[in-house]
């Protein structure tokens, strides 16, 4: 066994011709919105501690004055240490000897593509299912209070008020961390039920044309914020070899309105990061390949060494939107 492994790590190739093919690939039609939640930051070690900002760090009032002749008061930055640890994660696909590239299709391309498909879903169930994790956030959930019981759910147009809800979340956030959210976060479902809502629909009662994407467009100055992340992706929950039955990768119950990342890195306010050890694998998927003989076949992979680490519960909150 030790000779094979041998074998196939002398053969084995970083392909950055096949990386850059897909770097700006994405399955059109679907949108994957695991890198807005949480953005990748690179780390120089598979598994160590990082200083990111937590709610102890924004709200200490500094007393700024200098006495005459002495020293500025020095602060303290009372960044929170946090332990991460990235695990390598990849799928193998193989181009059996024999089989002749077409003009019409690349097979390299089109095999890493298919394992690039796979690999982003994984990791978005990961981050969705984190994001959307009402126990990871228990006390920190809006359940809407306006309507009855009956009718709290954003699917009914009339006794729900998803407008008032986002506020009354994005209050939640700000008075218990001093930092506004910026991303309200919901499934494709969720999205759905906007569209037609009576409460969103009211507010383009002067337009002639309203179309879903100019009311999808407008939810950001709706609910004043920076981003309205959907995910639309679908995943099979049926056993393999049975019927596919898909569901939504995101939840169908819960939106989070949160603070996410952005280009400021670690050291500004956000729900979470992705580490990856950017020694290991460079890019956020990094793709090798290499030849096995046994099965006369080249071997393609696409993997990355990453943590998807929720940071800071408190810069986000939940809204229960269905299932009331």
């Amino acid at each position: 066994m030790g000779e094979i492994l041998s074998s196939v790590l002398a053969g084995l190739k970083d392909r950055p011709d096949l990386a850059d093919a897909i770097y700006q690939w994405r399955p059109d039609g679907v949108r994957f919105a695991a890198d807005e939640i949480l953005p990748v930051v690179p780390v120089d070690t598979q598994a160590g501690s990082v200083e990111v900002v937590t709610t102890e760090s924004l709200l200490n009032v500094p007393n700024t004055a200098r006495a005459a002749g002495g020293y500025y008061n020095e602060i303290n930055e009372y960044l929170t240490t946090i332990a991460y640890s990235c695990t390598d994660k990849g799928l193998e696909n193989a181009d059996l000897h024999g089989y002749k590239q077409t003009i019409q299709y690349n097979r390299e391309v089109g095999k890493v593509q298919h394992i690039l498909w796979q690999m982003m879903l994984a990791r978005e169930k990961t981050v969705m299912d984190r994001v959307l994790n009402a126990t990871t956030w228990s006390g920190m959930i809006t359940t809407p209070p306006q309507a009855t019981a009956a009718h709290k759910n954003w699917s009914d147009p009339k006794n729900s008020d998803p407008i008032a809800d986002v506020m009354t979340a994005k209050a939640a956030v700000l008075g218990r961390t001093g930092v506004e959210p910026n991303a309200v976060i919901m499934s494709a479902k969720t999205l759905g039920s906007l569209l037609v809502h009576e409460k969103i629909l009211a507010k383009f009662q002067n337009n002639s044309v309203v179309t879903n994407q100019l009311i999808q467009d407008s939810l950001k100055l709706i609910f004043d914020v920076e981003k309205v992340i959907v995910s639309d992706v679908m995943y099979n929950t049926a056993a393999e070899g049975l019927t596919a039955s898909l569901s939504s990768v995101a939840s169908d119950t819960y939106v989070s309105v949160a603070r996410v990342g952005g280009a400021g890195g670690i050291a500004t306010p956000a729900i979470g990061w992705t580490f990856l050890w950017n020694e290991d694998s460079p890019n956020p998927y990094t793709v090798e390949s290499y030849s096995d003989m046994r099965r006369r076949a080249t071997i393609y992979r696409v993997r990355h060494n990453t943590d998807e680490k929720i940071i800071e519960p408190k810069f986000a909150q939940l809204i229960k939107v269905a299932g009331h």
